[in-house]
């Protein structure tokens, strides 16, 4: 798998299931052949960017970025309240 720059191996608070998104892409693209190799991008922590690599069909590799959703919050958002108190 080529290098970019900025790339890191992945971050273990921001590891995930490889092997489900082995099976993922297994399930949906034609040529996939597995191989599948991940590396971080080591910008971007709030929304974890990935660089994937695959093994396609004749002995290509295919190449992928990945974003992980950010996690939504755990406390209540507060909101400014707009009624009139009068």
């Amino acid at each position: 798998m080529p290098t970019y720059a900025s790339t890191v191996p992945v971050m273990e608070r921001h590891r995930f299931d490889a092997a489900s998104l082995d099976r993922y892409l297994s399930d949906r693209l034609d040529g996939y052949r597995g191989g599948l190799a991940v590396r971080q991008f080591d910008s971007g922590h709030s929304n974890p960017t990935f660089f994937v690599s695959a093994e396609m069909a004749g002995g290509r590799r295919q190449d992928f970025v990945l974003r992980k959703k950010r996690r939504a919050s755990s406390s209540p958002r507060r909101t400014r309240s707009t009624a009139n108190s009068g």
